[in-house]
């Protein structure tokens, strides 16, 4: 099994995964889809140039092609980015060192066939050795059991809940190395 780790292209038994810096508009198009597909259990980024904009932010992204059909995509942040998301913002405040997992999206009809589990895996084995936390999010109004769940699997604690109206709230969630 050959790994992510800062190359372009990782290919494993029809499965195969992108930078998604370096992704064609076609493939975007796509993950946008996947994201908006997801609302609201990821928020909605409108229109391209909103993926666009956030990929340049972003310290990590990938997406994973499986048989031709993309399938499932990753984005990752650093710290000390200019980026105003309120969740990226709480982690930012709490640790000098970190990688937030800003969004997973798995397309419908390819959910738990191990796409998530593989993104996470390759985050961990590149950030192992970094001595970090690494942060996500999951809702809790409205509930997303699934996302609370896959968390709990890949080793993940929830170490705080914030709501920010009666109708919108998160777990805070962390994996340290």
């Amino acid at each position: 099994m050959s790994l992510f780790c800062n190359n372009n292209f990782v290919k494993m038994n029809n499965l195969e995964q992108f930078n998604l810096k370096e992704a064609k508009k076609a493939s975007l198009s796509e993950v946008l889809e996947i994201n908006q597909s997801h609302k609201p259990m990821l928020s909605s980024l409108g229109d391209l140039g909103k993926l666009e904009d956030l990929i340049a932010l972003s310290t990590f992204g990938s997406f994973l092609v499986f048989q031709r059909e993309i399938c499932a995509f990753i984005v990752c942040m650093r710290e000390d980015l200019p980026y105003e998301s309120l969740n990226y913002q709480y982690f930012q405040k709490k640790y000098k060192k970190f990688l937030y997992i800003d969004r997973v999206g798995v397309k419908k009809g390819f959910e738990n066939r191990g796409f998530g589990s593989f993104m996470y895996g390759n985050i961990f084995k590149n950030y192992i050795n970094e001595q970090l936390t690494i942060c996500a999010e999951a809702n809790i109004e409205p509930i997303n059991k699934q996302s609370l769940k896959f968390h709990e699997k890949m080793g993940f604690r929830r170490v705080e809940d914030h709501f920010f109206s009666n109708k919108y709230g998160v777990a805070y969630l962390e994996k340290n190395f």
